[in-house]
């Protein structure tokens, strides 16, 4: 059935115009012409008006399960990568109680925003907490570190690898 996605009818579906055409559909669902137009100035219409209609897929996230986070001095906190471009990152991390990220800088701006939980992080030797519906941007080539205590944490972490 057209213009269905499992039994429902898409909202962008029905009643759309076909390449700048001014065509409308009958009640069997057959494309009209439109008062004053012939199939010659339609077709002409078609050929000139740009294309909208683009193929759009899904894709699989580059790593869709959680794993540790194996960096050296990190503890207790798994990740997994949704979005993989060149220009851009993100990942979320879930922090167990009593987990750790290292201290280290990143080459371009990193926002972390929490999710759930509560943690703490540093830059450049200063701590602040940050708690559910909170985020951080850390500079470029600025030392920052994340850790738990007695609570758990999920983050989303975005790389603006761009700047």
């Amino acid at each position: 059935m057209k213009g269905t996605a499992a039994g429902r009818e898409q909202p962008c579906a029905s009643g759309a115009q076909r390449g700048g055409g001014r065509q409308r559909r009958d009640i069997q669902g057959e494309w009209r012409l439109a008062a004053g137009q012939t199939r010659d100035t339609v077709e002409r219409e078609r050929a000139n008006a740009p294309s909208t209609m683009m193929k759009v897929v899904s894709q699989p996230v580059p790593r869709p399960d959680w794993a540790p986070l194996t960096r050296p001095g990190c503890r207790g906190v798994e990740f997994k990568v949704v979005l993989q471009q060149p220009e851009l990152v993100l990942a979320m991390l879930r922090f167990a109680p009593h987990s750790t990220i290292d201290e280290h800088p990143a080459p371009y701006p990193v926002d972390v925003i929490c999710l759930d939980g509560e943690g703490i992080f540093s830059v450049d030797g200063e701590a602040a907490p940050l708690r559910t519906g909170e985020s951080v941007q850390w500079p470029p080539t600025r030392p920052h570190c994340m850790w738990t205590e007695s609570s758990e944490m999920m983050t989303l972490m975005v790389e603006h690898r761009d700047k």
